[in-house]
């Protein structure tokens, strides 16, 4: 496995920004496998962004009635994170 370096977030702005930082980093958050892959080699990231803490599980109105956009970071069900799914 690559060395990298890992920090959790609580805010989208500063997410995006530490992204941006490191062009060669993920997110890593909900039911992701990313650690699974980073193990066998197949991807290797020098950063990971821990955004489960980030409020993603909303639903809000477009703008002229153009319907709706939904967002919802998903978990797997006993992650000590989310509740139930």
């Amino acid at each position: 496995m690559n060395p990298f370096t890992y920090s959790r977030t609580n805010d989208a702005q500063q997410a995006v920004a530490e992204i941006s930082a490191k062009p060669h980093g993920k997110f890593l958050g909900g039911g992701t496998n990313l650690i699974d892959l980073m193990k066998m080699g197949v991807e290797t990231p020098d950063a990971l962004i821990d955004i489960n803490r980030l409020p993603l599980a909303q639903i809000e109105e477009l703008p002229g009635g153009k319907g709706v956009r939904g967002v919802r970071l998903e978990r797997l069900p006993g992650d000590g994170i989310g509740g139930r799914v």
